[in-house]
């Protein structure tokens, strides 16, 4: 009983200590990538004012291709104010989508949007996956 107790109070301070995590930045701005009408997930999405090659920030897509935005290195979450904007993407996980290559550079990148006061969510869209 007592080896019982005590494994169950290690279990307990695990959880805790790993439930505080001081390093989690939460994001900011949300939004989601789909293919067509298929969540994208494992990639990672960088954001870019139209016409700069800095990112702004970046995301990572869960499995329901949805993210949120955060700082560059992780600094704390980013807020979009109103403007255009182009976003790369690149895969995260270990079966990369097929993705373009121009994708990968800001530049060229198709993916773009406009973020106007009072919208609530960046909703990127590609064209479906082969």
């Amino acid at each position: 009983m007592r080896n019982c107790t005590a494994f169950f109070i290690l279990c307990l301070l695990f959880q805790v200590g790993c439930s505080q995590n001081p390093g989690l930045v939460e994001g900011g701005t949300a939004g989601s990538l789909v293919a067509g009408e298929t969540p994208v997930p494992d990639v990672e999405v960088k954001i870019y004012a139209l016409g700069s090659s800095i990112p702004m920030g970046f995301a990572a897509t869960n499995h329901e291709g949805k993210f949120r935005l955060v700082l560059p290195k992780g600094e704390g979450p980013l807020w979009l104010s109103p403007g255009d904007y182009v976003f790369t993407l690149e895969s995260l996980g270990p079966v990369p989508p097929p993705l373009s290559p121009a994708y990968a550079s800001a530049s060229k990148s198709p993916l773009k949007a406009t973020w106007k006061a009072g919208d609530q969510s960046l909703d990127l869209k590609i064209a479906k996956l082969k």
